[in-house]
């Protein structure tokens, strides 16, 4: 745990206490895991494997979309896409993927998985 605060400081080396840094602290440790595993889940491999076949980004989409937590407005402009083409594009990779946006546990999971992969966590 001291490990982890040390990690986390504001600055290198700094020593934070452990309530100061918990959600990153948490969530570092589930990254760790994952990555340990070496999971990647079902639905990512499909939603990658679709975008190289078919040259979409809905990975990229959906990291978006999870990241502003489901606001339809902000991740349609961080993508620079209208709001329709973000609805279908959401739509349209739950399909590919058998993905349950609505699911909070499932989003919770697959938002957890990209952070891990991007080193964001």
């Amino acid at each position: 745990m001291v490990d982890r605060c040390v990690e986390l400081g504001h600055r290198p080396g700094e020593l934070v206490t452990y309530e100061e840094v918990h959600g990153p602290a948490v969530l570092a440790d589930v990254a760790e895991r994952l990555r340990e595993a070496g999971h990647t889940s079902p639905a990512l491999r499909l939603l990658r494997a679709y975008d190289a076949e078919h040259g979409t980004d809905y990975v990229e989409t959906l990291s978006t979309y999870l990241d502003v937590h489901g606001d339809g407005t902000r991740a349609a402009t961080t993508l620079g896409v209208h709001g329709n083409t973000l609805r279908y594009r959401i739509r349209r990779l739950g399909e590919i993927a058998s993905l349950d946006l609505h699911d909070p546990e499932e989003r919770l999971a697959i938002a957890l998985e990209l952070k891990a992969e991007r080193g964001q966590v």
